[in-house]
């Protein structure tokens, strides 16, 4: 897996676009293995969900797969979730620290950013309808 990180999307892609169908059943396996035991799962998922895209009909029709894809499900659910509570958590733990700053320092975060955020929106739409109006 360490040898697919610095991979750019397309050329990963592009690998496992070209491997054959048996060594695709083997590259799940091992996938579900890293699943288990919870190494790279971002990296582990974008290969399995690109695999499951493109082996579609061959991998649903394959009656000896089936533990192995239902292990994949599970594993994929249980470690998506984890992740996802990490995250939640952390957010969590960063807005709390954002509102203690916020009344302790009397300054809004990201405010100064979203004001300037806005003005190129606001900016944006003026030049858009300047154009539709030369063109109608």
């Amino acid at each position: 897996m360490v040898h697919l990180w610095p991979l750019p999307h397309s050329e990963l892609e592009e690998a496992l676009l070209v491997l054959p169908f048996s060594c695709v059943i083997d590259l799940l396996k091992l996938l579900n293995d890293f699943l288990t035991e919870g190494w790279e799962v971002e990296l582990t998922c974008r290969c399995l969900f690109f695999l499951l895209r493109i082996h579609q009909g061959a991998l649903t029709s394959n009656q000896v797969l089936l533990p192995v894809m239902d292990n994949l499900r599970k594993n994929t659910q249980d470690r998506v979730q984890q992740i996802r509570d990490v995250v939640g958590f952390n957010l969590a733990g960063l807005q709390f620290l954002q509102r203690e700053m916020e009344a302790r320092d009397d300054v809004t975060f990201f405010a100064d950013a979203t004001e300037r955020f806005q003005e190129r929106k606001r900016k944006k739409r003026r030049k858009e309808r300047a154009v539709l109006a030369i063109r109608t």
